[in-house]
Parts: C-alpha cells; sequence; structure tokens
C-alpha cells in the first residue's frame, strides 16, 4: 500500500498557506509565476504517483479503496478552496489567480481519476462544490428553455 499521501503539496498549500490567520497578504508577480510553476509540476507529479500506486496494488479491492480516498480527497481540497475564495480578506485579483490556478488544477487531477479509474468509483461519490455548481447551472438553464416552449405552445 501507499505509504505517502500524494496531495501533501496541495493540502499544506490550501489548508496553511490561506489560514484565516494567516497575514501576509502581498503575493508579487515573480511569487505568483513560481506558484504556478510549482502547481503544475505537482500536479504532473501526483498524476504520475497515482498511475504507480495503482499498479502496486494487488487487488481490485485496494484499487477501489485507493481511487475512492483520492477523489474524496481532491473533492476536500476543491471544496475548501472554494470556502476559502469566499474569506473577505483573500478577496483580491492576486488571489482569485493563484485561487484559478488551484481549482484547475485539482479539476484536472479530479477528472483524470474519474476518467482513468471509473471502474473503480463509486455511483454515490461526492461531487465538489464546483462540479455542482456548473451542474446546477445547466440543469436551470436546461429547465428555462422547457418553461419557455411550454409557453411558447401554449400549455
Amino acid at each position: 500500500m501507499i505509504k505517502i499521501y500524494p496531495l501533501e503539496w496541495f493540502d499544506s498549500l490550501i489548508i496553511n498557506s490561506f489560514d484565516a490567520d494567516n497575514s501576509s497578504l502581498k503575493v508579487s508577480e515573480y511569487e505568483l509565476e513560481n506558484l504556478r510553476k510549482t502547481i503544475v509540476s505537482e500536479s504532473k507529479i501526483i498524476k504520475i504517483q497515482i498511475k504507480d500506486s495503482f499498479f502496486e496494488l494487488k487487488s481490485k479491492r485496494q484499487i477501489r479503496l485507493l481511487i475512492r480516498k483520492y477523489h474524496s480527497s481532491l473533492v476536500f481540497l476543491l471544496d475548501r478552496i472554494v470556502e476559502i475564495r469566499m474569506i473577505e480578506k483573500f478577496n483580491s485579483p492576486d488571489f482569485f489567480r493563484i485561487f484559478d490556478l488551484i481549482v484547475s488544477s485539482l479539476d484536472d487531477l479530479l477528472s483524470f481519476v474519474e476518467i482513468r479509474y471509473s471502474s473503480f468509483m463509486s455511483l454515490d461519490q461526492r461531487v465538489s462544490y464546483s462540479y455542482f455548481s456548473i451542474w446546477k447551472k445547466e440543469t436551470l438553464e436546461v429547465l428555462k428553455n422547457v418553461i419557455k416552449k411550454r409557453k411558447y405552445c401554449g400549455q
């Protein structure tokens, strides 16, 4: 079984760096670029670790457990970054750029896990807030169109 936590860097970044008590609120362009590079690099490393750990396991049960752990951890981190984004002191364009980078990278990792290992996923897995928001928006749009069509047809 895996002895390391591959999402440790993202977890630390999200939980520790954006702590509500954290007082360093300035981000330079240089720091932003370094963070972007590190996020991209860490994302690639995590994908490799997921693939490696997948092939190390022998039973489907172990694989299913591993994939579900990755999935739930990624969903938790995505939800946490959405919560942090709503904190007023992080309400600046620089932080929004950072949050967008993190969210897109985590979304990419989540998609990687869901697509590549879908046969090991459960249909009752929790979805992230960002997925739910998109689904809700699309569903409301479809409902509006159905209502318009119904009114147009005179029913």
